[in-house]
């Protein structure tokens, strides 16, 4: 969750979760501008999926937090 959570505090976004198992992390993220909007964080592939069906972004992570290239 560790990267998840830099991610978070760089994007000023504040989690919150609803949920969890042993590889995902599930719940909404507050924006500054009060924006609220779905999450799911895979623990295992360090992929951040916000938003769902047409409005959905993936962000792949890496160890940092920081955003890599999704392949």
């Amino acid at each position: 969750m560790k990267p998840f959570t830099h991610w978070a505090i760089h994007h000023q976004q504040k989690i919150r979760i609803a949920g969890r198992d042993q590889v995902e992390i599930w719940g909404v993220l507050a924006g500054p501008d009060g924006a609220v909007r779905p999450f799911r964080y895979d623990q295992q592939t360090l992929r951040l999926t916000i938003g769902h069906d047409d409005q959905r972004s993936v962000l792949q992570l890496d160890a940092y937090g920081f955003e890599q290239q999704v392949e």
